[in-house]
């Protein structure tokens, strides 16, 4: 599954450089390749995961949980 998904990503990436170079010398300086499209999966890569910070009560629980003196 992982390698189909590799090579589904690759086709794709392929396909959008393709489109990039057939469309650069008619756009002006400064055109990327995340102009042409934005792929989902780079765009997950990007997103700030949330982080929870441990209260003195979250401490306590793993503690007593993993009985921790």
């Amino acid at each position: 599954m992982i390698r189909e998904t590799a090579r589904h990503r690759t086709a794709w990436e392929q396909v959008r450089f393709m489109s990039h170079c057939a469309m650069a010398p008619h756009m002006k300086k400064g055109f990327l390749l995340h102009d042409v499209c934005v792929f989902e999966w780079e765009t997950e890569a990007e997103k700030p995961k949330e982080i929870k910070v441990c209260t003195e009560q979250d401490f306590e629980r793993m503690k007593k949980k993993y009985g921790v003196i």
